[in-house]
């Protein structure tokens, strides 16, 4: 069976999984697997929004210490 993820496509950078053969609910390699999959998703590692609030918040974290610190 495939995972079952509730995440977008866009929201994945990507996701690496073991393959494993089972036939009628018997698991054949479930601990000697070496083979893997992995899914590359349409999202980047870090997304574009994130970078842009987290500035805006290190920008207004600077203006606040300045007016705190012009303050005293």
């Amino acid at each position: 069976m495939t995972p079952n993820i509730n995440e977008d496509p866009e929201d994945i950078s990507s996701e690496t999984v073991t393959v494993t053969v089972a036939m009628n609910g018997v698991d054949y390699n479930d601990d000697s697997s070496d083979v893997e999959f992995t899914f590359t998703g349409t999202g980047g590692a870090v997304s574009v929004w994130v970078i842009v609030m987290g500035s805006l918040i290190f920008g207004l974290l600077l203006v606040s210490i300045l007016i705190f610190g012009s303050g005293l």
